[in-house]
């Protein structure tokens, strides 16, 4: 509930907050989503996530208990933003809360499709929204965490910020520390 939450909390343009969060816990909705999304996909990437298993076995979600699609109407100002506002927002409450979170693409614009449809409607889905981002939660032993990261440099600077009233309009100017 807690990373729901937080999940619910997240900006959305025009602060619509049309999204839907859907938590599937259940192993045979699980378990027709993955079958579902292994049936639709070409044979690079069923070779892909084959791979990634420990079991070798096709698992697009890799086994996890709680499965979260954050669906929006495609008809919102900007569905994947605010979708992808809500994830930040979840793997952060998620992190707090002890849980590993990972970000999963497989169901990015397939929602569509009839079989994965079927099973995030019987999932709960509303109709004319579509499933645009997914997540996949599993509990922590600990709280040790290790971040691996392709780029070595360090991507981030100081700012010093000044804030200047100018035409009537508050103005952030950003300088380099």
């Amino acid at each position: 509930e807690y990373v729901l939450k937080a999940g619910a909390y997240a900006p959305s343009a025009l602060n619509n907050q049309s999204r839907q969060f859907i938590a599937i816990t259940d192993k045979n909705l699980l378990n027709s989503l993955n079958e579902a999304v292994e049936s639709g996909s070409d044979e690079a990437t069923r070779a892909r996530i084959k791979g990634r298993s420990e079991s070798g076995k096709f698992n697009f979600f890799y086994e996890a208990p709680v499965l979260i699609a954050v669906c929006n109407s495609p008809d919102s100002f900007r569905p994947k933003e605010d979708c992808a506002c809500a994830l930040e927002n979840m793997f952060l409450a998620a992190l707090d809360a002890g849980l590993g979170s990972c970000w999963i693409n497989q169901l990015t614009d397939r929602s569509d499709e009839k079989a994965i449809n079927a099973v995030l409607t019987k999932a709960g889905m509303e109709k004319r929204i579509q499933s645009l981002r997914l997540l996949r939660f599993r509990l922590h032993r600990g709280r040790n965490y290790s971040f691996k990261t392709q780029n070595k440099r360090n991507n981030y600077f100081i700012i010093e910020r000044k804030i200047i009233w100018k035409s009537r309009q508050w103005i952030l100017q950003a300088f380099t520390g």
